[in-house]
């Protein structure tokens, strides 16, 4: 039998971020402070099965909300509570997936080998989870260790690349203590630089 190659690159990728604690975590709750090159800020975020709750205040903006299956809450910087909305609360819902590797179970959308692409200079391995509605996870890995570099988020037709830096275990698991984010199609590079990380 021929292996399967997304199985292959999956395996190498969860056993880079820790094996089996990986595997089974279920919850993140994490705090830090981001700048997006104008506005420094503060944010933290809970994500457990089901649900999501989090804060984000940069600048003048002071964001707080609340997300489940299919709906949510969302305070308006005049204090007002609001409805999320559905496509809000299932792009957490898709964020919850990606947390750790519950996207790739299969249950969600195909996952593919995309073919290999050169990022910032290096092969890449691309491993795909397509979920419905077009949107899309990529991670970017090295074909030799599983390490990920960074990952990428289409919602809507839009991309939006994640580069991690700064690892270190917390409870067995491999976690990105800083990241940069950026949308294409928009100039301002967002940086995360977590200061607390517990799982479950």
């Amino acid at each position: 039998a021929h292996a399967d190659p997304a199985a292959d690159a999956l395996a190498r990728y969860v056993a880079w971020r820790g094996g089996a604690p990986f595997a089974k975590a279920q919850g993140l709750a994490v705090a830090g402070t981001m700048d997006n090159g104008r506005f420094k800020g503060t944010v933290e975020r809970r994500m457990e099965p089901g649900r999501t709750a989090e804060h984000i205040a940069v600048g003048s903006a002071d964001m707080r909300r609340a997300l489940s299956a299919d709906g949510g809450w969302t305070i308006t910087l005049s204090g007002q509570v609001e409805d999320a909305g559905e496509p809000a609360a299932q792009e957490a819902a898709r964020r919850r997936l990606t947390a750790f590797d519950d996207a790739f179970d299969g249950a969600h959308g195909p996952v593919t080998l995309a073919p290999d692409e050169t990022f910032e200079g290096k092969s890449v391995q691309v491993l795909r989870v397509a979920f419905a509605g077009g949107a899309a996870y990529e991670l970017l890995l090295d074909p030799a260790s599983g390490a990920l570099l960074a990952d990428r988020t289409t919602e809507e037709g839009v991309p939006t690349l994640t580069r991690y830096d700064d690892w270190r275990m917390v409870e067995g698991v491999r976690m990105a203590f800083r990241q940069v984010q950026q949308t294409q199609g928009e100039p301002l590079i967002l940086t995360t630089a977590l200061t607390f990380v517990d799982i479950d």
